[in-house]
């Protein structure tokens, strides 16, 4: 599957968590650049940062979701 295609439903559910790219970043100790290259399939997430989405997401949308459903 096309990586920015996968990756619509990690930007969907961020979105309804009320947080945008800078709100990641900041959660993920990244830039925005960085940040952006990843939620757009340039550069790949690692197994660190897909946790941490992973349960920042979940505990806002109150909501148990998996890595597997928001990353592949």
């Amino acid at each position: 599957m096309n990586n920015l295609k996968q990756y619509q439903t990690l930007i969907g559910y961020r979105k309804m968590a009320g947080l945008n790219q800078r709100d990641m970043k900041d959660i993920l100790g990244i830039s925005l650049t960085i940040y952006n290259a990843k939620e757009n399939g340039k550069v790949r997430f690692n197994q660190d940062d897909m946790k941490t989405i992973k349960n920042v997401l979940s505990e806002k949308l109150n909501k148990k979701l998996t890595i597997d459903e928001l990353f592949f």
